[in-house]
C-alpha cells in the first residue's frame, strides 16, 4: 500500500470482522492508522490497481472490494462464495479466488477494475489457496487430499494421479 502501510485482516467474532491500516514507517512503533469494518469478511487480501482490495470472506459469503485508501466499498462481488486465500494478477488484471464451500467448488475470475465476476470455474473439493504467474497468466490452485469436508480424490479420479496424493490444478485462464 502506498506511504509506507501494510493491511491486515482482523477476523472477529461471528458477523464481525475487519481491515487494519497500519503504518510501518518506524518497524519499531508501528500505529494502526484505520480500521475498515468488513462484516463476516476477515480472511485474505489482496491489493490490485488503482488500490483496489479484495477481502476474502468466510462461509461462502460474497466477496467484497474496497478502496484501499478509505475503506469505501466498491463493490460486492455478486455470484462469488467466499474465499479464504485471494490473488490478483497484474498479468491480466484479474484477481482469482478459490471456494471449497458448498457442493460446488469454485475458483471465481474477477475484474479487478470493476468488481465484476467474469467466470466462476469448476475447482477441487477443499480448495482455498491461489497462485498466479503474470508472465503467462496461468493460476495454481492446490487440491487436497479426501478428508471429512472433501470426500472425493479429485486428482485420482480424474487424473489418475496415485490416489491421497492431492495435486495442483493449473488453468490457462484466455481473455
Amino acid at each position: 500500500m502506498k506511504g509506507g502501510r501494510m493491511l491486515a485482516t482482523v477476523p472477529g467474532n461471528p458477523g464481525m470482522g475487519e481491515v487494519a491500516v497500519i503504518n510501518v514507517k518506524d518497524p519499531k512503533a508501528p500505529i494502526v492508522e484505520a480500521r475498515y469494518p468488513t462484516p463476516d469478511c476477515g480472511s485474505g487480501l489482496a491489493l490490485g490497481p488503482s488500490q483496489h482490495l479484495l477481502v476474502g470472506c468466510g462461509g461462502g459469503r460474497p466477496l467484497l472490494m474496497l478502496n484501499a485508501l478509505n475503506g469505501h466499498v466498491i463493490a460486492t462481488v455478486a455470484g462469488t462464495h467466499g474465499a479464504d486465500e485471494v490473488w490478483y494478477n497484474a498479468g491480466d488484471n484479474r484477481f482469482y479466488a478459490p471456494s471449497g464451500f458448498g457442493a460446488t467448488p469454485t475458483l471465481s475470475v474477477i475484474d479487478a477494475e470493476t468488481g465484476a465476476l467474469l467466470d466462476s470455474v469448476p475447482a477441487g473439493p477443499g480448495v482455498h489457496s491461489v497462485a498466479a504467474f503474470r508472465g503467462n497468466n496461468h493460476v495454481f490452485v492446490p487440491v487436497s487430499v479426501p478428508n471429512a469436508t472433501a470426500l472425493t480424490d479429485m486428482c485420482n479420479v480424474m487424473f489418475g494421479l496415485p490416489a491421497r496424493q492431492g495435486c495442483v490444478a493449473v488453468y490457462a485462464y484466455e481473455k
